[in-house]
């Protein structure tokens, strides 16, 4: 689904703006790029991709959307985060992975299991 921003001039008034929901009596051509509307000034706004990060040390954040050469744009930026936030994932990270090396089986346990499942 296209990304919209209600704009005036440069301006962002509302991001994301849903036109096709405030102004329901109005038909949108498939492929719409924004426009004006009953008043209202419509633009698409495109979603750079996401940057990688890493999540048990960092964060992003959606930055508002800017105008760049005539295209308005929506970057996320990557952040550092918090000492105690780190100590935090770092430390439901290790109970996870401990959680799931308790939920395999020993070698006794499916040896016994064999066992009872043989003829």
């Amino acid at each position: 689904m296209p990304n919209y921003a209600k704009i005036n001039g440069d301006t962002i008034l509302e991001f994301p703006s849903y036109p096709h929901q405030n102004h329901p009596p109005t038909s949108f051509a498939e492929g719409w790029t924004g426009g004006d509307v009953e008043g209202s000034t419509y633009v698409l706004v495109e979603i750079e991709d996401t940057p990688p990060i890493d999540h048990l040390t960092q964060d992003t954040e959606a930055e508002p959307p800017k105008k760049v050469k005539g295209k308005w744009t929506q970057k996320t930026k990557v952040k550092d985060i918090s000492v105690e936030e780190k100590a935090k994932r770092k430390a439901e990270k290790q109970q996870r992975e401990k959680d799931q090396e308790d939920s395999f089986l020993t070698k006794d346990e499916i040896k016994a299991i064999r066992k009872l499942l043989k003829p």
